[in-house]
C-alpha cells in the first residue's frame, strides 16, 4: 500500500499545480491604457462668482452624441469617459447669456479642463467662442499619446502583439513585466 499512497500523493500535487497554474494564467490582468478622455471645468460669472447649477452640455461634432450634466455647488462640472475626437460645450442658466464653444480636440487619456465665464444677459443671446482646449494638462499626470494609422501599417511588429505599439509614444516607459509578457505573448504567437 505505500506505493498507492505515494502515487495518490503525486496525483493531488499535480492537481494542484495545474490549478494554480490556471488560476493565475486566467486572473485579471492589469490595464495598459486608457482609451477614452475626460472634459471638466468651472462656471463663474464676470466678478470671478461660482454658478451652481448651470447647464452644462458636451456634444461629439463628428457623432452628434450628447452629454448633460449641471454644475455643483462650487461651480464644477464633469463629463468623463469621452471618446477621443472634436467637442462643442454649450452651457446656459437663468439670468446669462448662454455660451457655446467648439473645436475642443480630445485626444486618448485626456482631461481638458475648459472654464467658462457666463454674462448677465437672456438665453436667447449666445456667447460663441471658437478654440481648442489646452494641450498641456497640469491637473494631471496621466499621460496618453495616439498611434497614427499611418505608423500601425509600416511599423515591423513581431507576433502582432498590439501592446508593442505603447513604445511608440514618446515618454512612455514600460515596465519589465510588460516587456516579459509581451514576449512571452510573441513567442507563442510565432510556434502557432
Amino acid at each position: 500500500m505505500p506505493g498507492k499512497f505515494h502515487r495518490d500523493e503525486r496525483r493531488i500535487i499535480r492537481m494542484c499545480s495545474v490549478l494554480l497554474l490556471a488560476a493565475l494564467m486566467g486572473g485579471p490582468r492589469p490595464s495598459f491604457a486608457q482609451l477614452t478622455a475626460q472634459i471638466n471645468g468651472i462656471i463663474t460669472d464676470a466678478s470671478g462668482a461660482v454658478i451652481p447649477g448651470a447647464q452644462v452640455m458636451v456634444e461629439n461634432e463628428q457623432t452628434g452624441i450628447k452629454w448633460d450634466t449641471a454644475t455643483n455647488a462650487d461651480g464644477n462640472y464633469f463629463i468623463p469617459l469621452l471618446q477621443p475626437g472634436a467637442y462643442r460645450i454649450n452651457v446656459q442658466t437663468d439670468g446669462f447669456r448662454a455660451i457655446s464653444r467648439s473645436g475642443i480636440q480630445l485626444q486618448v487619456a485626456q482631461t481638458a479642463r475648459v472654464d467658462f465665464q457666463l454674462q448677465i444677459g437672456s438665453i436667447a443671446e449666445t456667447v460663441e467662442v471658437s478654440g481648442g482646449a489646452p494641450l498641456l494638462d497640469a491637473g494631471t499626470n496621466a499621460m496618453g499619446g495616439v498611434v497614427s494609422s499611418d505608423k500601425v501599417a509600416n511599423v515591423p511588429m513581431k507576433g502582432r502583439n498590439s501592446s508593442a505599439f505603447m513604445a511608440l509614444v514618446p515618454g512612455v516607459k514600460m515596465p519589465a513585466v510588460t516587456m516579459t509578457m509581451m514576449a512571452v505573448e510573441m513567442s507563442s504567437s510565432t510556434m502557432e
